[in-house]
């Protein structure tokens, strides 16, 4: 069995151990939710999404409150940037 108390290296790139998950944005259905997600992925951010829809059985209350997309706090204002440039208003 490999021994990984003595690994010191970690990419700080991809390190969000302690980092804050916030909220980005809010959106009304699944396909904006997973188009924004797409994006971010595609722009190196870290992203996901976040609805109540009681697990998948009442998908209609998650047009009540919306999708929110969610990212690390230290991605936020990159993420911003991002959302910007698809001018989303």
């Amino acid at each position: 069995m490999k021994d990984f108390s003595t690994v010191t290296h970690r990419d700080e790139r991809d390190h969000h151990d302690r980092e804050a998950i916030v909220e980005l944005a809010r959106v009304r259905g699944p396909v904006e939710v997973g188009a924004l997600l797409a994006e971010l992925e595609a722009n190196g951010i870290k992203a996901i999404s976040s609805a109540d829809d009681v697990g998948g059985m009442r998908p209609s209350l998650s047009y009540v409150d919306g999708y929110r997309l969610l990212v690390f706090e230290g991605d936020l204002e990159r993420a911003r940037r991002v959302l910007k440039t698809l001018d989303l208003d």
